[in-house]
C-alpha cells in the first residue's frame, strides 16, 4: 500500500496544476461572455429600427448566453472541487502530524448516559471522533457517531472487508468527499424528505399535452411574424394569452419555485454522489449490498435523481425575468416543468429516503476507510467464534504517539 504522506503530497501538486488550468479557462469564459454581450448590444443599436431583426437577434443571443452561462457554471464547480480536494489532502498531512484540533469534535453527540463513550473520550476536543471523522454531510456525521456508540457485533468480518477495500481507493474516497462537501444548501435532507412526503399536487392532467400544443403554435406564430404575415400585435396578444394561462396557477407555482430553488443544489450534488457509488466495482459484500439498494426499477438511481435535479433547475429559471415572460408566455414552461416534477414525486418519492441513507453510509464509512489508509501498520483483530479469548501483541492507544506504551 502506498505511503500516506507521499500520496497526499503528490495529490496536492496534481490538483494545483489542474486548478491553474481551470482558472485560466474561467478567465477566457468571462471574456467570451462579455464579447457576446457587447456584440449583441451593437447589433441592437445598428438594427434598432427593424423590430424583426432585433427580436431574432435577442432570441439567438439569449440561447448563446444560456449555453455560455452553463459552461461557466461547470468551470466554477470544477474549480471549487479542485480547491476542496487540495484542502482534503492538506488536512490529512496535518492530521498525520497529530494536528487535528480544528476539525469538528463531535460534541453534539456526547451522551452522559451512554455506557462507555464518556469513559474513553469518544467525542469532544482531542477525542477519537475528532481524529477519525472526515464526513462531509451532517447525515454522515450522525451515522458515524451512531456506529461508534452502537457497539454492534454482527457481521464484523464483512465490515472489516469493506473498510479494507475503501482504504485501497483513496482517490475515490476523496472525490466522494469533495463532491459531498459542495452539497451545502440552506435546507437539510430531512426537510427535503418532509417536503416530498407532504407535497400536494396542483397541476391538472391536461398540462401533460397543452404545453406541447401551445409551443407548436407559438413557433408558428413567431415564424409568420418574422415572414411578415402577422402583425406584432398578434404576437403580443399570443404572449399575453400564455401569461394569463400561467397566471391562473401563479400563487401555487410561485410557492413551488421558492421551495425547489433551495433544494436543487442538494439534488444536483447527490446525483453525482450516487453515480460515484453506482459506477464503482466494489468487491466486498457489504459495499455491494449497499450498492444494490440504489437501483430504482432497473435504472441507475443517479440518472433518476439527475432528472429531478434538472427539473428543479428548469423551474428555478422562473426567477429570471426574461425566462419568466417568454418561457411561460410562449411555451408554458413553468406549468410543463411543474407537471413533470409532480409525476417524478409520485413515481420515486417513496425511495428518496433510502437513497439519502445510502449516501450517508458511504460518507461515514469513508472516514473509517481513511483511518485504515492512514495507519497501514495497524492490524484488524482476527475473530475466533469457537472460544472466548482476548490475545493481543503490542496493543496501544490510537491517539498517543510519543507517549504511547504498547
Amino acid at each position: 500500500m502506498e505511503e500516506p504522506l507521499s500520496f497526499y503530497q503528490e495529490e496536492i501538486v496534481l490538483y494545483q496544476e489542474q486548478l491553474t488550468k481551470v482558472k485560466s479557462q474561467l478567465l477566457t469564459s468571462s471574456m467570451i461572455r462579455l464579447t457576446v454581450f457587447l456584440l449583441a448590444a451593437c447589433g441592437v443599436y445598428v438594427f434598432y429600427e427593424n423590430t424583426r431583426i432585433v427580436l431574432g437577434l435577442v432570441v439567438v443571443v439569449f440561447a448563446i448566453f444560456l449555453f455560455l452561462v452553463s459552461r461557466h457554471t461547470d468551470l466554477q464547480y470544477k474549480r471549487d472541487k479542485l480547491k476542496k480536494l487540495i484542502s482534503i489532502n492538506e488536512t490529512e498531512i496535518q492530521v498525520l502530524k497529530r494536528d487535528f484540533k480544528d476539525l469538528p469534535d463531535g460534541s453534539a453527540f456526547k451522551d452522559d448516559t451512554h455506557f462507555y463513550s464518556q469513559d474513553i473520550d469518544l467525542f469532544g476536543l482531542g477525542s477519537f471522533y475528532q481524529y477519525l471523522n472526515r464526513t462531509s454531510l451532517w447525515e454522515g456525521s450522525q451515522m458515524l457517531a451512531s456506529f461508534l456508540k452502537g457497539n454492534e457485533t454482527q457481521n464484523i468480518g464483512d465490515k472489516q472487508a469493506a473498510l479494507k477495500e475503501l482504504s485501497r481507493i483513496p482517490k475515490w474516497r476523496q472525490d466522494f468527499s469533495a463532491t459531498a462537501s459542495l452539497a451545502k444548501t440552506e435546507i437539510t435532507s430531512k426537510k427535503v424528505l418532509q417536503w416530498i412526503k407532504n407535497y400536494t399536487p396542483f397541476i391538472p392532467r391536461f398540462m401533460r399535452v397543452l404545453p406541447f400544443l401551445f409551443t407548436g403554435l407559438s413557433i408558428l406564430t413567431f415564424t409568420f411574424f418574422l415572414l411578415d404575415y402577422l402583425a406584432a400585435t398578434v404576437l403580443f396578444y399570443w404572449l399575453l394569452l400564455g401569461l394569463i394561462i400561467t397566471g391562473t396557477y401563479t400563487k401555487k407555482l410561485t410557492k413551488l419555485v421558492s421551495g425547489t430553488g433551495k433544494i436543487q443544489s442538494l439534488f444536483e450534488q447527490y446525483d453525482q454522489l450516487l453515480e460515484g457509488i453506482e459506477t464503482r466495482n466494489f468487491k466486498s459484500e457489504l459495499l455491494k449490498d449497499k450498492q444494490l439498494e440504489i437501483i430504482s426499477q432497473g435504472r441507475k438511481t443517479s440518472v433518476v435523481l439527475k432528472e429531478f435535479s434538472k427539473l428543479l433547475a428548469d423551474l428555478d429559471q422562473n426567477n429570471n425575468l426574461l425566462y419568466l415572460i417568454f418561457g411561460n408566455g410562449l411555451f408554458l414552461r413553468g406549468l410543463h416543468t411543474a407537471f413533470k416534477i409532480e409525476k417524478w414525486i409520485s413515481l420515486h418519492g417513496e425511495f428518496v429516503e433510502k437513497w439519502f441513507n445510502c449516501i450517508a453510509f458511504f460518507d461515514s464509512y469513508n472516514s473509517l476507510g481513511n483511518f485504515v489508509f492512514n495507519h497501514p501498520d495497524y492490524t484488524f483483530p482476527v475473530l475466533n467464534e469457537n472460544e472466548v479469548c482476548i490475545r493481543s501483541k503490542q496493543a496501544g492507544h490510537p491517539l498517543l504517539t510519543l507517549k504511547r506504551v504498547c
